[in-house]
């Protein structure tokens, strides 16, 4: 499966310091399964990096979602509260998408 990162955010994947990515459960996503591969692309500059689908977790809001995880593993600071993680991702996904969709998370290992 394809998908695109911002720039900050792959090279956190890249680095393995992000292990968990955040995406809507939308129709593309839901034909995830465990061990699946995805090929990120960097929004910025095109480079790729490849990931394998180690667990998928499925939430109905993005706080939900933060107050499982440490913010590292999901690419924000380590110090970042609940709040401040979902108002950043409300700048990538609105509210009634939440709403719709739900949301997942997808917790990755890097392909060699």
């Amino acid at each position: 499966m394809l998908m695109g990162l911002n720039h900050d955010q792959f090279v956190l994947v890249q680095r393995g310091t992000k292990t968990i990515e955040i995406r809507l459960y939308d129709e593309k996503r839901a034909q995830l399964k465990i061990g699946h591969k995805i090929l990120f692309t960097d929004l910025e500059n095109n480079n790729q990096i490849m990931v394998s689908v180690k667990q998928l977790y499925k939430f109905t809001t993005f706080a939900d979602f933060y107050a499982q995880f440490n913010g590292a593993k999901v690419g924000s600071d380590s110090t970042d509260n609940i709040e401040k993680m979902v108002n950043d991702t409300y700048e990538i996904y609105t509210p009634e998408q939440e709403r719709h969709y739900g949301v997942l998370a997808i917790e990755m290992l890097l392909c060699d």
